[in-house]
């Protein structure tokens, strides 16, 4: 039984023809469309195809071509269609149509030409099918290869058993810049990366003893521009087929592959990092809320200690401030979020790091700074550019202990305005005014084949030298330069020469009034009233209550969500602000929160929490009356808790 597929977008032709045709004893299948036609003709095996040549979303002629494109021996096409101009005609036989019918159809006509080039199309192919069999099915069979891989995307190559090329197909212009013409003779080795070769060439040779054995090889070969490809081949030995006498190499270029999959392993690195920072945040902010809570209370002694004790109260409080931004800066690695911005003075960033570089480090290595002061501003936050040049700064260090500290070392860092910049090597920059940074060491550099990787999240030479380090130093610099203000960041290094960053931000011409940096004593708002601590971290509760007791508050303190509803429940009247930590096992800051708003809805919450999280899309958190990210001082502290029991 024939089995005939009709292509016609008019249901009503199709159910005509396809009951005539049925009575006649054809199996049928039909589409109402050029695509559906398309996929029904490469999923079944049809011996006839009627079309028509008027469709909607392409015409018949269109199809027939590209029924023609995807496979090689193709059924008997017959075109219907209600009008056929001389032009459609000798287009479609010249494509290699069978015939025409016209409409209205005439059931006994379309028959007969149906029988007829299903009988003819059968007798082809028996001829065929004996020709192939026959004295030139050798010949026949180097044809239908060269014809098969002319035009494939993958290269086809033929080398023999010294690696020679024998031959390549048209597509190696494509893949590696070359004509097939100028690799004939040359040695496939060749042209494969120096650091490949030797791995490649064992490889080869191995598998040469047996003849048909299949393998693969993965190298990277020089493309004609001088760049390098990554290529891989799937390879077949065939020294002794009369044919072929050599090894045939289907090679596929995975350049771009190679790309995405590191980036969907990087991405999928940067996720996991995304949620270890939460966590580490929440530690490190919880022990900083200890640490910054104490030192405030130290400040209220202040007049008596020394200058120089206040001095170092003042060191230490501003280390644990910049512990606090460095956790911050991890979490917009990962987050994308930027910290909050101002006009920053590049000069004081970098004296106040260049000062602790010359405090900590070797005497020898000599700290210049050509940096003028209030001449240099960019909308900035101060904690990133501190962190930015406190990681080139302690880079710089290792990288001259490395090669050896001499009265020469140094780490020198100039300044200057670049106007109107556009482009900068292939990076292009919306066209204003920028701070051009020149952070410059005398170490031994860096070699040119991890340049490129040297900005990478995770990528890191250290535990080559014996040190250890998780590569997140640079790409933090390179996030904070690039996509939190808009910069450019460039490498500058030559093996055993040194190395320069170039930095451009930004310039501001506005320039604020000082700050005062200085840790001093505040005067406070205090107050009488009875205050719930909600935290599963003894030492941030102990610290939060002294804190307000110090400024006259009573307090009352909880380490788990279960406690704290048993308290507040016993003390809802006295009660008059909660302090909720978020994070806490068994239940949730969360849940705690609208367990007590079911015993009071007009309860006062204030959220304190170590994660960097937005809260404005949960409905119940949103209902907070304040928030207090850790790690916090006893004044931010004291004020959210003043500002939260006087609103109304």
């Amino acid at each position: 039984m024939a089995k005939l597929l009709i292509i016609d977008d008019d249901r009503d032709i199709l159910n005509r023809i396809g009951l005539d045709l049925k009575e006649l004893g054809y199996e049928l299948s039909y589409a109402t469309s050029g695509r559906e036609g398309l996929r029904k003709f490469l999923e079944n095996e049809v011996d006839l195809v009627l079309l028509d040549q008027f469709m909607g979303d392409f015409n018949g002629l269109e199809l027939f071509k590209k029924i023609q494109k995807e496979k090689t021996e193709l059924p008997p096409v017959i075109m219907m269609t209600a009008y056929a101009s001389i032009d459609l005609v000798i287009e479609f036989f010249q494509q290699g149509g069978q015939d025409f019918i016209e409409k209205p159809i005439h059931i006994d006509i379309l028959n007969a030409k149906i029988a007829k080039h299903i009988e003819s199309h059968q007798k082809l192919q028996k001829e065929i099918k004996r020709r192939k069999e026959g004295e030139d099915r050798l010949r026949d069979r180097e044809n239908y290869f060269r014809a098969l891989i002319e035009n494939a995307s993958e290269v086809i190559s033929v080398v023999d058993a010294s690696g020679n090329i024998l031959y390549n197909s048209n597509s190696v212009k494509t893949v590696l810049g070359h004509t097939p013409e100028e690799l004939i003779g040359q040695n496939f080795f060749y042209f494969i990366h120096p650091e490949d070769r030797k791995k490649t060439r064992e490889i080869f040779s191995e598998n040469l003893k047996n003849e048909n054995t299949n393998f693969s090889l993965v190298y990277r070969s020089r493309h004609a521009q001088g760049n390098w490809q990554l290529i891989r081949s799937v390879c077949q030995v065939n020294l002794d087929d009369p044919i072929v006498e050599g090894v045939v190499l289907n090679s596929l270029d995975i350049t771009e592959k190679k790309r995405l999959e590191e980036q969907l392993f990087l991405r999928q690195r940067m996720d996991f990092l995304g949620n270890l920072a939460g966590g580490i945040a929440h530690d490190f902010n919880n022990l900083l809320t200890g640490a910054i809570g104490n030192l405030s209370l130290l400040d209220l002694n202040s007049e008596k200690f020394s200058q120089e004790e206040n001095y170092y109260l003042r060191q230490v409080m501003q280390s644990c401030q910049q512990a606090s931004e460095l956790i911050k800066q991890f979490q917009n690695l990962s987050t994308g979020k930027n910290s909050e911005k101002e006009s920053v003075d590049i000069s004081d960033v970098i004296i106040e790091v260049m000062g602790i570089l010359s405090r900590t480090t070797d005497r020898l290595i000599h700290k210049k700074i050509e940096v003028e002061p209030d001449k240099f501003y960019t909308m900035a936050n101060y904690g990133e550019l501190h962190q930015v040049f406190l990681n080139l700064g302690t880079n710089a260090i290792q990288a001259i202990e490395e090669n050896g500290v001499s009265p020469e070392s140094y780490i020198q860092v100039t300044a200057e305005k670049n106007r109107e910049v556009v482009k900068i090597g292939e990076k292009t920059l919306e066209v204003g005014h920028y701070i051009h940074v020149r952070f410059e060491d005398s170490g031994g550099g860096i070699p040119e084949r991890i340049t490129q990787k040297i900005f990478d999240p995770f990528f890191t030479t250290k535990e080559k030298v014996g040190k250890q380090g998780q590569g997140l130093g640079l790409a933090m610099v390179y996030n904070i330069i690039t996509q939190h203000n808009n910069g450019y960041l460039s490498l500058e290094s030559e093996w055993g020469k040194g190395t320069v960053f170039n930095i451009y931000l930004p310039l501001v011409l506005a320039t604020p009034a000082k700050k005062e940096k200085s840790f001093s004593s505040f005067s406070m708002p205090k107050g009488d009233e009875t205050i719930l601590i909600i935290d599963d971290e003894q030492m941030v509760r102990e610290i939060s209550s002294a804190m307000l007791n110090q400024m006259g508050y009573n307090t009352i303190v909880a380490g788990d969500g279960k406690t704290a509803l048993s308290m507040y429940e016993e003390n809802q009247d006295k009660i008059k602000l909660i302090i909720l930590d978020l994070t806490m096992p068994e239940m949730s800051g969360q849940m705690v929160m609208e367990r007590i708003l079911q015993i009071n809805k007009e309860v006062k919450v204030i959220i304190s929490s170590g994660h960097s999280t937005d809260y404005g899309q949960n409905t119940i958190l949103n209902r907070a009356n304040g928030y207090v990210s850790k790690p916090y001082t006893m004044e931010k502290l004291c004020s959210n808790v003043r500002t939260v029991l006087d609103a109304l």
